[in-house]
């Protein structure tokens, strides 16, 4: 925190990060699942007994929520049916593993930046759809070009665990962390989500929708497990 002229140490931003000469020494795209995330830290910090998605991800949680009810007036304030918004959360995670949501943007960059990405965000964006724009425009049958397809997105998927699996793990810097939040286990969402997902990701099957639902704009409704604020600090 000393050298406030260098913007690789203060910003998980990958269109800022990737000018820098490190970039991808540690992880490709410097990212990490939080599956190699969980495994650093049980490696490096045994103490701390910290759990990623117990603790890590639960807390993103409850900041997410808290930040939507921030704003939960202003958002579609004119009441408009059938409109929905991607937005992306950025957080960081201090000495003492506290999480801190450092912004949240109306714009996220949806580059496939790394091989994690390209498993995650095609998936990501199939969901999100099924939850928004297939409700209103129902899918008959999914375009045949996505059959070719499959094989070699499941191909790339277990090609990019079993390299991350062979692979110590180890956090650059100034490397962002990007992931995934797991579902219970058997949570079969095919009534609900319609057709299986052709975009496999390592941990969900195709029936499962990545995304987790977790506020109600309506009601006010909350779905945490963590209903208050944990400070992890010395």
């Amino acid at each position: 925190m000393n050298d406030c002229d260098d913007p690789y140490i203060h910003l998980t931003n990958n269109a800022v990060q990737k000018n820098a000469m490190s970039y991808g020494a540690f992880e490709d795209g410097n990212q990490l699942s939080f599956k190699d995330l969980q495994r650093y830290l049980t490696e490096n910090f045994p103490d701390s007994k910290i759990d990623v998605y117990r603790d890590i991800v639960e807390d993103m949680k409850y900041l997410v929520v808290k930040s939507m009810e921030s704003v939960r007036n202003k958002l579609n304030a004119d009441g408009r049916k059938g409109c929905f918004e991607l937005l992306g959360f950025d957080f960081m995670i201090d000495a003492d593993f506290t999480v801190w949501l450092i912004e949240c943007n109306t714009n996220p960059c949806i580059e496939e930046s790394s091989q994690l990405l390209r498993v995650l965000l095609p998936r990501m964006l199939d969901d999100a759809f099924k939850l928004t724009v297939d409700k209103h425009f129902p899918v008959v049958s999914r375009p045949t070009q996505l059959e070719g397809s499959t094989k070699e997105l499941r191909r790339e998927s277990t090609k990019m665990m079993m390299e991350q699996k062979n692979s110590s793990a180890s956090i650059n810097r100034v490397g962002s962390i990007k992931g995934t939040t797991r579902k219970s286990d058997g949570d079969s969402n095919t009534a609900k989500y319609g057709a299986p997902s052709p975009y496999f990701v390592d941990g969900y099957n195709s029936h499962q929708n990545l995304w987790e639902k977790l506020y109600e704009f309506p009601t006010g409704k909350n779905y945490l497990k963590v209903k208050e604020r944990r400070m992890r600090c010395a």
